[in-house]
């Protein structure tokens, strides 16, 4: 399988035409940082300079997905958080850019889904085409634990799940199962 890495919290594979992306941070449950951050958005750029690509995969190395922002992390440089929220020339900016970026591929993204799958972690999960959840995964939108708002396009990207059942998650900060994320889809 040829190899591409951007950054060591960020790998690129491929297995013919099919891509995979893999957030690689497990010790820290791939909870994003600046490097994460940056590495993602470079791999979602990389996506759209290849021909002949047909899917992405995206997952996340040992025990999660992604649990969320790792404020800690990001608070090592507070001095960045401002050019978080600047649009670019699409009027995205790059929070958003996580969750929809992966549109621009131009082709099906999957997201595999398993352990913590908590905020931003469920917001890039929401901007793929399909995700394939464990029942044993745990969902949140826990931006209501920092006081903020689930703003990564999540009024595009979760357009089809019930607004009732996401303002009460994005309100309550409660976590769901795979097993009942997947129910609530249905």
């Amino acid at each position: 399988m040829e190899k591409e890495i951007f950054c060591d919290r960020v790998m690129l594979s491929f297995a013919g035409h099919v891509a995979e992306v893999t957030l690689n941070r497990p010790r820290e449950h791939n909870g994003l940082d600046w490097a994460m951050i940056d590495g993602l958005l470079a791999v979602q750029h990389r996506l759209t300079e290849l021909d002949g690509l047909r899917a992405v995969v995206l997952l996340g190395e040992g025990e999660s997905f992604c649990a969320g922002l790792d404020m800690t992390a990001i608070m090592t440089q507070p001095q960045r958080l401002p050019l978080l929220l600047e649009a670019d020339e699409e009027g995205i900016n790059p929070v958003q850019r996580l969750a929809l970026g992966w549109q621009d591929a131009g082709v099906p993204v999957i997201a595999a889904l398993h352990g913590h799958v908590y905020g931003g972690g469920l917001q890039i999960a929401l901007g793929a085409d399909i995700r394939v959840v464990h029942p044993a995964a745990r969902l949140a939108l826990l931006e209501i634990v920092w006081g903020i708002i689930p703003d990564m396009a999540i009024s595009v990207t979760a357009s089809d799940i019930r607004r009732d059942v996401l303002r009460e998650l994005a309100w309550t900060g409660r976590k769901v199962d795979g097993a009942e994320a997947w129910r609530s889809a249905s």
